[in-house]
C-alpha cells in the first residue's frame, strides 16, 4: 500500500510539461533503435538497453533472454537479410516518475533476403525506461505478436 502511495505522489508531482520533456527524450531514443533496426544494426538498435544481468527480453516465442541473447537473436534476421522495412506505431508513453517510463507500441515488419522475403505481423512491444546516471536506458523488453492477424495471416497462406 505505502510503495502504491510513493509511486502516485511522484507521479503527481510531475508537471504535465515535465511529462512532456521526458516523453520527447524518450521518442529520441526510440527513433535511434528504430534506425539502427533500419539499417539492420543489432547493436545501434540496441544500445541504450541496459546491457547487465538486471535487463529481460522476452521474445515473440516467450524465451527470457539478456542483452547478448537479444543481440544474438536480432542478428539472425538482421545479418543475413539485405534490407527491411517496419512500419512502427507509437501507441504510449506512460511517464510514471522522473526516472521511470513505460513504452508500448505496435510494429510490422518486412525483411529481404537474397531468395525470400519474411514477413513479420503486428507485434506488440513494451519497454520499461529507468533514468541511469548514464542516461535513459531499457530495463525491460517485451514482444508479442498480434495473434488474430498472425492467425488470419496463417489461414491466408
Amino acid at each position: 500500500m505505502m510503495k502504491t502511495m510513493t509511486a502516485k505522489t511522484k507521479q503527481q508531482l510531475l508537471s504535465s510539461n515535465e511529462k512532456a520533456a521526458i516523453s520527447a527524450e524518450i521518442m529520441t531514443f526510440i527513433q535511434e533503435m528504430r534506425e539502427g533496426m533500419s539499417q539492420l544494426d543489432a547493436k545501434a538498435a540496441f544500445k541504450n538497453f541496459i546491457t547487465t544481468p538486471e535487463f529481460n527480453y522476452i521474445s515473440i516465442h516467450g524465451k527470457i533472454l539478456d542483452h547478448a541473447g537479444l543481440i544474438k537473436e536480432a542478428n539472425e534476421v538482421f545479418v543475413p537479410a539485405q534490407k527491411a522495412q517496419y512500419n512502427f506505431r507509437v501507441e504510449h508513453i506512460k511517464v510514471l516518475s522522473r526516472d521511470t517510463a513505460v513504452v508500448t507500441y505496435i510494429s510490422s515488419g518486412t525483411f529481404f533476403f537474397p531468395d525470400s522475403t519474411l514477413h513479420f505481423p503486428d507485434c506488440a512491444t513494451s519497454l520499461v525506461w529507468v533514468k541511469r546516471e548514464d542516461g535513459w536506458k531499457v530495463l525491460q523488453m517485451q514482444e508479442s505478436v498480434q495473434e488474430s492477424e498472425f492467425v488470419q495471416t496463417m489461414l491466408e497462406s
